[in-house]
């Protein structure tokens, strides 16, 4: 949703939020994988919760940033708007996904604390 509030809003890219909706199923599925594989490391193999994350975060990037250079490749996008989407898609996602994963370890925490 948030994605899809960007492009019609217009609040965060401007005039390339129209671009947006090439990357909208790459985010879903980065973000469907963040969740897929945390969920299969830290539940299902009995990781620990910061490996299963920056594991999922390399999978959520790696999966956004790719498909957008995919997409690239076929001139999808202006070129001018090349190196900030690129930025939006690599080091934005990379940041938005460890500080989740950090306010998720937080919140995690907190409700241990008070179910002991």
């Amino acid at each position: 949703m948030p994605s899809i509030s960007t492009i019609l809003s217009g609040y965060v890219f401007g005039t390339a939020s129209v671009y947006m909706v090439y990357m909208i199923p790459a985010i879903w599925l980065g973000n469907f994988a963040l969740i897929y594989s945390y969920k299969f490391l830290m539940l299902g193999k009995n990781k620990h919760y910061f490996l299963a994350g920056v594991i999922g975060i390399i999978v959520k990037v790696a999966i956004i940033f790719g498909l957008f250079n995919l997409i690239n490749v076929f001139g999808v996008f202006p070129e001018k708007l090349v190196t900030t989407l690129s930025t939006a898609m690599g080091t934005t996602q990379l940041i938005t996904a460890t500080l989740g994963v950090i306010v998720a370890f937080i919140i995690y925490k907190l409700e241990n604390k008070k179910s002991n």
